[in-house]
């Protein structure tokens, strides 16, 4: 179950944490947004709203407590920890508002607060998802896609309900990722 640990992949989060706080950043998530909540129907926001909880911790922790081989279980439940761990420290330090409302701005940070409207970075949900699915992928071939496919769909989930800015879901995907990189290599 040791893979290697990419230093180049914990650059790349950083960066992106960083490339958020720009102008170029904020047009990015603004773009998807507005197309995203543009294509909003009741079919989609139910389905949505579904696909939502299973990025939430009490169900990825629930599902990592239900694997049956016993080694993949302790694997999947420490990478739900370093994700939640990691996850709620940097949405702290970062403290980007989320984007609900009508006058959304992405470039609006308060960091060292403990209120979530200002714990939009990373997205939590995603990171969740991601490492879950990163901790099974790497360990059941044949869940691999189906686990990732859902991951994916949490992230899009969290842009539609207007709970993140696209970039705070890249970067949760890459921490929850990274996540179960870390478990692999040094936990």
């Amino acid at each position: 179950m040791k893979n290697r640990f990419s230093p180049a992949l914990i650059f790349i989060i950083v960066m992106l944490i960083f490339f958020s706080q720009t102008q170029s950043a904020g047009a990015f998530d603004v773009r998807i947004r507005e197309h995203i909540q543009e294509s909003r129907t009741n079919s989609l926001d139910y389905f949505m709203d579904s696909v939502t909880n299973m990025g939430d911790g009490t169900f990825t922790g629930s599902i990592a407590l239900s694997i049956p081989d016993r080694e993949l279980q302790r694997h999947a439940i420490k990478t739900q920890i370093v994700a939640a761990v990691s996850t709620n420290f940097l949405k702290f330090l970062i403290g980007r508002r989320r984007p609900s409302g009508e006058k959304a701005d992405p470039v609006i940070f308060k960091p060292f607060r403990f209120n979530s409207r200002y714990h939009s970075m990373p997205s939590g949900h995603t990171a969740a998802a991601f490492a879950l699915a990163a901790s099974i992928g790497e360990n059941c071939d044949n869940y691999r896609m189906l686990s990732y496919s859902i991951a994916i769909m949490v992230g899009i989930s969290r842009i539609y309900r207007d709970d993140h800015w696209a970039s705070d879901v890249i970067v949760g995907a890459g921490l929850g990722y990274l996540s179960a990189k870390f478990v692999s290599y040094h936990w």
